[in-house]
């Protein structure tokens, strides 16, 4: 059968209502896990490009992530087009106060 390696860069634990920021790259996936304490309450998966095609140039745009089992989280998103051939372009991103989750 055929082997495939899977390379995956150290996860972040970014703050809550902190900016960070991420290279954008094609396939790349981003995941949200919401915790109570310790506990996994839900979680979002979604394609780093559905976010960027959401953003205005250069602008903060807020979107609604839908979380699993239920509820979702609002995020803050800016898409900063690099100047550069030679660095990607940039997704800066913050998950705000406002979460609706199911209980």
């Amino acid at each position: 059968g055929e082997k495939r390696l899977v390379q995956k860069k150290k996860t972040s634990h970014p703050e809550w209502d902190k900016c960070w920021d991420t290279g954008v790259v094609p396939g790349r996936v981003l995941q949200v896990i919401l915790l109570n304490g310790n506990t996994p309450i839900a979680d979002a998966t979604m394609r780093q490009q559905d976010i960027v095609s959401k953003c205005k140039s250069d602008t903060v745009t807020h979107i609604w992530i839908n979380l699993k089992p239920a509820g979702r989280i609002l995020a803050q998103a800016r898409h900063i087009l690099s100047m550069s051939e030679f660095m990607n372009d940039r997704l800066d991103l913050k998950l705000k106060g406002a979460a609706e989750a199911m209980l």
